[in-house]
């Protein structure tokens, strides 16, 4: 149980930065939408905004855990289920592929015109589109990351017990 609460809080850790990466984002799409800003602050703004979308595809599509992806098209994007005793009946499944696809389609509208080295358009002509994308994305993340934290801390329950029976049943 330890390595699945391991790989759990990996994903959670992962989900945590592209949670700040997304704020950041939304913070950049207001202050892009406020009319004090000119074009050369929506320039500079949309860079840093589509640098922020390499890293966040970065983070999404390479974060692994025991040499397995773990976010996009990984382990966290199907049913899991954990082994948390020896009975072959004591499992624990987790299925986050529904909240994993609504992260995915979140995110793929907040960076829709992202269009890499091209850079997007998000902030030049539709920032108050990206504020609404980017707060969906998050609220997205949100759920997946409560459920990441939900899990982790019943596994942490099943190895505290599992430890006290071996504890108790060796005295």
């Amino acid at each position: 149980t330890q390595n699945s609460t391991s790989m759990l809080q990996t994903a959670e850790g992962a989900f945590g930065e592209v949670t700040n990466m997304l704020v950041r984002m939304k913070d950049l799409a207001t202050q892009a939408a406020d009319a004090s800003s000119n074009t050369a602050d929506k320039d500079a703004m949309q860079a840093e905004y589509d640098a922020l979308g390499l890293e966040l595809s970065n983070v999404m599509n390479n974060t692994t855990f025991g040499g397995q992806a773990l976010l996009t098209g990984g382990t966290i994007a199907s049913a899991m289920t954990f082994q948390i005793g020896a009975a072959k009946s004591e499992t624990m499944t987790i299925n986050l592929s529904t909240s994993m696809g609504s992260v995915a389609t979140a995110l793929g509208s907040a960076t829709a015109n992202f269009t890499g080295t091209a850079g997007g358009t998000e902030l030049k002509t539709l920032a108050n589109t990206a504020i609404g994308s980017l707060v969906s994305a998050i609220d997205s993340i949100g759920v997946v990351r409560s459920a990441l934290g939900a899990a982790a801390n019943r596994l942490d329950h099943v190895n505290s017990n599992l430890s006290n029976i071996s504890t108790n049943t060796k005295a």
